[in-house]
């Protein structure tokens, strides 16, 4: 069985950031939420030492990232091509 290395959500970030299609960077972000989530749950494989105050800044910084998606002009012309 092929082992997947350990993706840091910072990695999610950063790609989101760099992404130019505003679809694909909001599925980078829900990814980091969901690892910061799963970390600070104490489920999930440790990346690096963080404490509870810096995963839910993660958390929010990703989602803030993605209401600027959502209101950006980007997100509202993809939703007018799609239909």
């Amino acid at each position: 069985m092929l082992d997947l290395p350990i993706v840091p959500p910072s990695a999610h970030l950063y790609l989101a950031q760099l992404d130019e299609n505003p679809h694909s960077a909001l599925v980078h972000y829900e990814s980091a939420v969901g690892l910061f989530t799963t970390q600070l749950k104490g489920k999930g494989p440790i990346v690096a030492q963080n404490s509870d105050d810096e995963l839910k800044s993660g958390i929010i910084q990703a989602l803030c990232a993605m209401v600027e998606i959502w209101m950006s002009d980007l997100w509202c012309v993809l939703v007018f091509i799609r239909q």
